[in-house]
């Protein structure tokens, strides 16, 4: 393998390990704040948001926060680094296109850098639909 090839596959796992590791966080972040939400959606007992935090503590415990997580953990970790890969590889293939077409040009621009996230966000969707309707049934069991 080219040495050019060895450090742009490096690269491309380094964008994907952020990418995981950016969901993992935002998941552990976000699930208690999702639990309370889907709780909220699904039943009527609960006059707010602060009465399903507080009767969910002291009836079920901490743990209840973070029930069903395992599936949102693979699944939100697995859609944002699909989009951290895809979207900084579609910015190394722009900027390889400013260069090798003498653009004069180092910095994307505005439209290089829409045309990246798009890209990065089609390559999200593909798995996000089904893995979010999975997170949500879990949420409520």
């Amino acid at each position: 393998m080219e040495v050019a090839q060895e450090e742009g596959l490096m690269r491309t796992v380094k964008d994907l390990f952020a990418g995981a590791m950016g969901g993992v966080a935002q998941v552990l972040l976000g699930q208690p704040f999702d639990i309370i939400k889907v709780r909220l959606q699904t039943t009527s007992q609960y006059s707010g948001a602060v009465d399903a935090a507080t009767t969910i503590w002291k009836k079920e415990g901490p743990l209840a926060f973070y029930k069903g997580t395992l599936t949102p953990l693979i699944g939100v970790g697995a859609c944002v680094s699909i989009q951290f890969g895809a979207f900084y590889q579609a910015q190394r293939i722009l900027e390889r296109y400013n260069k090798d077409n003498n653009t004069g040009r180092k910095e994307l621009t505005l439209g290089q850098y829409f045309l990246a996230g798009a890209s990065a966000g089609i390559a999200n969707s593909v798995i996000s639909g089904p893995i979010e309707h999975i997170r949500f049934v879990r949420a409520l069991f």
